[in-house]
């Protein structure tokens, strides 16, 4: 795919393993270079996942759910936005200090880490699924129940408002179903959250 990068450790990490400060300071490296969106899968239940730990960068890309974010997220701490009805943490990522002399890095790494308390507790070195999405401006984190919704496997871009389809048939489950409905059924309400 043009403009996709899939950003790799070099050792082997498991994918359900908790984000380390080295995955994240790549995450800043790559948006201090490009704007566009980073995703993760975490878990078989976060879609699309495989066992070796990898995020991903769309260069460029903008989420069409930012404009359902509403109001600009300007806070480090937890929030959700409001027109989300899915299950989230966003935070907001206000200085734009997108280099690795700055705190961002540490500061994204306490985001994530108070972002997976509201996860269930995991077995061992693993946490349970959940996908990430990041920008220049915000860090969402969802947490997942399922890994498919109607027969459609979702994963990560479906909470950016992109979801991979393998048929035509498959159109019909999301129109019948409901984008958003699909993503409640994945990750829960954000009532519940």
């Amino acid at each position: 795919m043009p403009s996709h990068l899939v950003i790799i450790t070099r050792e082997f990490v498991e994918q359900s393993a908790r984000l380390e400060r080295a995955d994240l300071a790549a995450c800043v490296d790559l948006l201090a270079e490009d704007d566009g969106l980073i995703f993760f899968n975490s878990g078989p239940d976060a879609g699309a996942s495989q066992p070796h730990r990898h995020l991903q960068f769309l260069l460029g890309f903008r989420p069409p759910v930012a404009g359902r974010i509403g109001r600009p997220v300007t806070s480090w701490r937890a929030d959700r936005a409001e027109t989300l009805p899915f299950a989230h943490r966003l935070y907001g990522i206000s200085d734009g200090a997108f280099d690795t002399s700055s705190p961002t890095t540490d500061r994204l790494l306490d985001c994530v880490g108070d972002a997976c308390e509201m996860l269930p507790a995991g077995t061992g070195s693993s946490l349970p699924g959940y996908n990430l999405l990041m920008t220049r401006e915000w860090l969402m984190f969802v947490p997942r129940r399922v890994e498919t919704v109607a027969g459609v496997s979702l994963a990560a871009l479906g909470f950016a408002g992109v979801i991979g389809l393998r048929s035509v048939d498959q159109v019909t489950e999301v129109e019948e179903y409901g984008p958003m409905a699909m993503m409640v059924a994945a990750a829960g309400s954000a009532i519940e959250a």
